[in-house]
């Protein structure tokens, strides 16, 4: 049962990192947030530098988790995270925003999204139960974007977006540094454990890794990178495009934090799905289904305007 808790509050932990370190960035990319005393354009282009290291810092993650132990990496990412958001919040030059998001906020999302409560979760279950548990994971923390999309909105219009960057700051930290002190971290035994915890051996593993990868694995990889950038990208650039399309900048926020809720069932249920559905069948279902959110984002591009410019 209490394994089944710990779940739970990691949960809880990539809630508020996904929240404070990615999801509240659609908002503060608006002109009406740090959008607007740098640039969108520079806000865009500083969290994507910042996906970017995050993604080659994530390779490291599990070599971290075994060498340092994964609550550790979980809580230094967590202070990592909000010195950046701290010292965001303090920047008065666009290119000092775009530096603190590359190289500061880049290394905090590796250190505490997906990648080491993975480690952890690995650790929790047998492979048997892993399905299970990866959809009990990801739907408590499929709250992060209806909690803190609107969160952020109503932050920035009321204390400024400095601030409301201070207090996510803050809220990363206190729950960053929690949930790692309350969670155990079971570390299976090792015939060896000296050489399985060396810098030489990390680097040996990580090298037998890279040249293990064959064409289908890089084919593969490949077309999941192109797919993360172009979901990525609407979801980002959302609440800016809506809102610079007339469209009032709160229900924007409301109705981008309701998607959260309607991808709930989902999350609960395709980790369970991929034991009894084909993995290729599966991940073409769920690559079209996003090709035809493409496609109808498109179709509805040219109406979407602010209600006084629609012709009814």
């Amino acid at each position: 049962m209490r394994r089944w808790f710990e779940v739970f509050l990691v949960a809880m932990f990539i809630n508020t990192s996904y929240g404070t370190l990615s999801y509240a960035f659609s908002v503060l990319v608006t002109r009406s947030a740090a959008g607007g005393t740098f640039s969108p354009r520079a806000i865009s282009l500083g969290f994507g530098a910042a996906l970017l290291v995050s993604g080659l810092c994530a390779v490291l993650a599990g070599g971290i988790s075994d060498l340092f132990g994964t609550r550790r990496l979980m809580a230094g990412g967590s202070v990592l995270g909000a010195i950046a958001l701290a010292l965001l919040a303090a920047t008065q030059e666009a290119w000092q925003a775009i530096l603190v998001m590359t190289l500061i906020m880049g290394p905090a999302m590796a250190a505490t999204f997906y990648e080491p409560v993975y480690v952890l979760m690995n650790r929790w279950f047998t492979p048997g139960e892993r399905p299970r548990a990866y959809g009990v994971l990801t739907f408590f923390s499929g709250f992060s974007i209806t909690i803190f999309t609107p969160l952020t909105h109503w932050l920035v219009v009321e204390l400024g977006w400095r601030q409301a960057v201070f207090i996510l700051a803050g809220t990363l930290l206190v729950v960053g540094l929690t949930v790692p002190a309350v969670i155990r971290e079971r570390v299976e035994a090792r015939s060896n454990p000296t050489e399985a915890l060396s810098l030489r051996r990390f680097g040996s593993e990580l090298k037998e890794g890279v040249m293990a990868g064959d064409r289908r694995f890089w084919a593969f990889s490949m077309a999941f990178f192109a797919s993360t950038v172009a979901f990525s990208g609407v979801s980002f650039h959302m609440v800016s495009q809506l809102e610079g399309r007339g469209f009032d900048e709160s229900s924007v926020a409301t109705a981008v934090a309701l998607t959260g809720i309607v991808s709930l069932p989902a999350r609960l249920l395709l980790p369970a799905l991929t034991v009894r559905l084909r993995h290729r069948r599966h991940g073409c279902r769920m690559v079209a289904g996003l090709a035809l959110r493409w496609a109808f984002w498109c179709c509805l591009r040219g109406s979407l305007s602010a209600p006084r410019a629609c012709d009814c």
